[in-house]
C-alpha cells in the first residue's frame, strides 16, 4: 500500500482517538456539574430557617380558622333564611313560633361552637387577644354559656387584664351559681387585685360547688388558698 495513505490512515485513526478522549472527557465534567448543580439544589433546599416554618405553618392555621369561620356564619345564614321563610309562608302559630325559636337557638349554639373551638386553638398557640376576640364572638351568638366567660376569663388572665377576667368569673357565675370554674376565676383574679378576702371567700364557693372525684381541681384551688395565708389549714 502506498506509504502516503498509510501514513494518512494513521492519522485517520489518531484523530478519531482524540476526539472520542474529548467526548468521554466532555461527558465526564458535564456529569461532575450535573452532581454539583443537584447538590447545590439539595442544600439550598434545605437551607430553610424556624422562622420561615413558623410562618409558613402559622398561615395555614390562619387559613383554616378562616374557612371554619367561613362555614359557620354560612350556617348561620342558611338557617336565618330558612327562618325567614317560614315566618313569611305562613301566619305564626303558637307551633311554629316555638319551632323558631328552637331554630334560633340551635343556629346560635353552632356559631358559639365554632368560634369556641378557634378560640381554643388560638388559645393553645399562646395568640390570648385573638383568642379572646373570638370567645367574645361565641358569647354573642350564646350569652347563656358560663363556660365561654370563664375560658375568656382565663385569655384576659394571660394578658395580665384582671379587672376584665374578674368580670367575665363574676358573669359566669351569676349564670351557673354552681359553676366551679367560675369561683375559681374569680378567686385568681380577687388575688392578683390585691382583694384577699373577696379572694378566699370565691374559693370558698369553688371548693363548696365542686363535684366529686375532681380531686385535681380541689388541690389547684386548695393551693390557691394556701398560697394567700400559708398558716391555713382550709378548715374554718
Amino acid at each position: 500500500m502506498d506509504p502516503h495513505r498509510l501514513a494518512e490512515i494513521g492519522r485517520e485513526r489518531d484523530q478519531r482517538r482524540l476526539d472520542q478522549e474529548a467526548r468521554e472527557k466532555a461527558e465526564r465534567v458535564a456529569r461532575r456539574q450535573a452532581e454539583a448543580n443537584a447538590a447545590h439544589d439539595f442544600s439550598t433546599c434545605r437551607i430553610e430557617t424556624v422562622f420561615e416554618q413558623s410562618e409558613r405553618l402559622a398561615q395555614v392555621e390562619r387559613e383554616r380558622t378562616l374557612a371554619a369561620e367561613g362555614e359557620a356564619k354560612q350556617q348561620l345564614v342558611h338557617i336565618r333564611a330558612e327562618l325567614a321563610a317560614q315566618l313569611t309562608s305562613k301566619p305564626p302559630s303558637r307551633s311554629g313560633s316555638a319551632a323558631a325559636i328552637a331554630a334560633g337557638k340551635q343556629g346560635g349554639a353552632y356559631l358559639a361552637a365554632n368560634s369556641k373551638e378557634m378560640a381554643n386553638r388560638l388559645f393553645k398557640a399562646a395568640r390570648f387577644e385573638e383568642a379572646a376576640a373570638k370567645y367574645s364572638e361565641a358569647i354573642e351568638a350564646d350569652p347563656t354559656d358560663p363556660s365561654l366567660y370563664t375560658n375568656r376569663s382565663t385569655a384576659h388572665a394571660n394578658q395580665g387584664k384582671w379587672g376584665e377576667a374578674l368580670d367575665d368569673a363574676l358573669i359566669s357565675v351569676d349564670l351557673n351559681p354552681s359553676w366551679t370554674k367560675g369561683h375559681y376565676r374569680a378567686g385568681l383574679s380577687y388575688t392578683n387585685l390585691g382583694q384577699i378576702d373577696n379572694a378566699v371567700e370565691a374559693f370558698k364557693m369553688a371548693l363548696d360547688t365542686l363535684p366529686m372525684g375532681e380531686d385535681k381541681q380541689r388541690g389547684q384551688i386548695e393551693k390557691a388558698m394556701k398560697d394567700l395565708n400559708p398558716d391555713s389549714t382550709l378548715v374554718e
